[in-house]
């Protein structure tokens, strides 16, 4: 059993990023992109199961996340609201999913330490959020 068994990761992506000027996932942020730093944080701690929610630009993003190799969820309800990603991603999980990081696309420097410590925390019987906050 590996340390991040039964903990999946969403990822939202999947709004219009209006306010900030450019789509926030392929922004670019030092050598890699939002996206770029948010995955392999999630790897590097130990979380296999990557999921990101997409939305409005799902056409240009869906490429760049097959050959990341994390399972895209598409939201068709974007325009509703980041709420409805998060619904979406939720009922993406399967059974055996125990827990969850929640992680929108524009946070991507969470500290591998606050992930580690949420895969390490005991964890009761229903399903968890575990929030990666820094």
């Amino acid at each position: 059993m590996n340390f991040g068994d039964g903990i999946a990761a969403l990822i939202l992506a999947g709004g219009y990023s209006s306010r900030l000027g450019g789509f926030k996932p392929l922004l670019p942020l030092g050598q890699s992109t939002f996206l770029g730093e948010a995955i392999p944080r999630f790897h590097t701690s130990g979380v296999e199961d990557i999921r990101v929610v997409t939305g409005h630009w799902s056409t240009e993003l869906e490429p760049i996340l097959n050959k990341l190799g994390v399972k895209i969820v598409f939201n068709p309800n974007h325009d509703a609201g980041m709420f409805t990603s998060v619904r979406a991603g939720v009922r993406s999980l399967e059974d055996w999913i125990t827990a969850f990081f929640l992680l929108t696309v524009d946070i991507p420097l969470v500290k591998r330490i606050w992930l580690t410590k949420g895969l390490s925390s005991p964890l009761p019987s229903v399903k968890n959020i575990l929030l990666a906050i820094d």
